[in-house]
């Protein structure tokens, strides 16, 4: 627990408690095993408190020339409580392998040391491949734009409990 306290980003807002990682920072060698007993209760429980759940909704403008009187040129983030973040970090890192395992090795996201600059440099090498050799390239691209709004949540808690 304290590892996982002592690497979260300083800087950032709080949720609706008010409690910044800088705070569980300084005191992570008397919270730690307090998070950890919270942590090991909720996950037998399957539960997670309520208060926990609450966060403060705000828009940002998205930076640059963008208009300020154009609705997309903002983003809506909700700030959430960074107890509920180093949860979900501590659930992050005990699932992570199982989860990643089944993922095909030319896909480009949720992999370590995989971004967009290597994805794309791998699919232009595709095509130059492809021209020189005069064969077909099919390539399969996907718009993540405001997908988790839209996902069939029953369906993602069931995949994830397929995944023990």
């Amino acid at each position: 627990m304290e590892k996982i306290i002592k690497s979260c980003p300083n800087g950032k807002a709080p949720g609706v408690d008010g409690i910044t990682y800088e705070h569980l920072k300084m005191a992570a060698d008397i919270v730690s095993p307090l998070l950890a007993s919270l942590y090991t209760g909720m996950l037998r429980n399957a539960y997670i408190p309520d208060t926990l759940k609450q966060g403060i909704i705000i828009t940002l403008h998205k930076g640059g020339r963008k208009r300020k009187d154009e609705p997309n040129s903002y983003r809506a983030i909700t700030l959430t409580s960074v107890i509920l973040k180093i949860y979900e970090n501590v659930l992050l890192n005990r699932c992570k392998h199982d989860m990643l395992e089944d993922l095909n090795l030319q896909q480009g996201g949720f992999q370590d040391n995989l971004g967009c600059i290597m994805t794309s440099f791998i699919v232009r090498e595709s095509i130059f491949y492809a021209k020189e050799n005069n064969s077909a390239v099919y390539v399969c691209f996907l718009d993540g734009k405001q997908a988790f709004d839209r996902v069939w949540h029953s369906g993602l808690f069931y995949k994830l409990c397929e995944k023990n």
